[in-house]
């Protein structure tokens, strides 16, 4: 099992959602913390006096490589990160503007990869790390009113498989975290009670704080992918995996597609992203 006093960890996204809480997780194990969030949001105070924050439009020039050179500058090689940062969107994929769905790819998708890429050579030269990418349920099923977000998800569990085979006996591995919809944090708080359809019964909320509990759980175990998520789901959603109509199916007869329809009305009266 790995200890996490004294760890480095980078944690992108980290001033809003979900990047506070697991901040605070890690924070509690004794790691050191590198914050960093959009130029316009307000980072958390960190929790320890030798960690940092830093300021970074990752959708910049250079900018992800950047933030890992200014992060091991001050703190030294990053022992893990964890790729938090992502465009969450609901709506119809012909309503959704060619910037929205470059942007998605890009931060979602491509921007982890390239993290990961400026953090690995100092892992791989100690035979030490760990990069965490923050997925979701939405990576695992079919995911209707939210097909942007869905695919970059799948893609965000594809690189995690593949990297974690690519990195095998290295010493460095990664995990992927896929939760379901979080009750108290991110699209379904902002969601589920101002337009007043709540989650059909089989995708019951989870907690940030047993998402935050993964992460950590990810890195100490080195798993390899964790759905977050009370109820049948990782059963369903490899069943959806064995068999895509059955998939279709569920997401149908379960109501899921109605309840995204619903909230991605919603999210467009509200200005179009939830």
């Amino acid at each position: 099992m790995r200890a996490l006093a004294g760890q480095h960890v980078l944690i992108t996204g980290a001033a809003g959602g979900l990047g506070p809480v697991i901040a605070d997780a890690f924070a509690a194990a004794g790691a050191r913390l590198s914050l960093a969030a959009r130029p316009e949001d307000d980072l958390p105070v960190p929790a320890r006096a030798d960690s940092r924050t830093y300021r970074a439009d990752l959708l910049d020039p250079g900018a992800p490589e950047r933030l890992v050179a200014e992060a091991a500058a001050a703190h030294g090689p990053v022992d893990v990160l964890v790729n938090n940062a992502g465009i969450e969107h609901l709506g119809a994929l012909h309503d959704a503007s060619t910037e929205l769905l470059a942007n998605s790819v890009r931060l979602n998708l491509e921007i982890p990869m390239r993290l990961a890429r400026a953090v690995l050579p100092p892992m791989l030269a100690r035979r030490h790390g760990h990069v965490v990418n923050m997925a979701s349920l939405a990576g695992k099923a079919p995911v209707p009113f939210g097909t942007a977000y869905g695919a970059t998800k799948h893609g965000m569990v594809g690189f995690t498989r593949a990297l974690r085979a690519e990195l095998h006996g290295t010493g460095v591995s990664a995990s992927a975290i896929c939760p379901g919809f979080v009750a108290d944090r991110g699209m379904y708080a902002r969601t589920a009670g101002p337009s007043g359809v709540q989650a059909p019964a089989l995708t019951t909320p989870t907690t940030s704080a047993a998402v935050a509990a993964a992460v950590l759980r990810a890195v100490r175990e080195d798993l390899p992918e964790l759905i977050v998520s009370p109820g049948p789901m990782r059963v369903l959603a490899a069943l959806g995996e064995l068999f895509p109509a059955f998939g279709g199916w569920l997401v149908r007869s379960s109501g899921v597609t109605d309840v995204q329809r619903r909230w991605a009305a919603h999210a467009a009266g509200a200005g179009g992203v939830a």
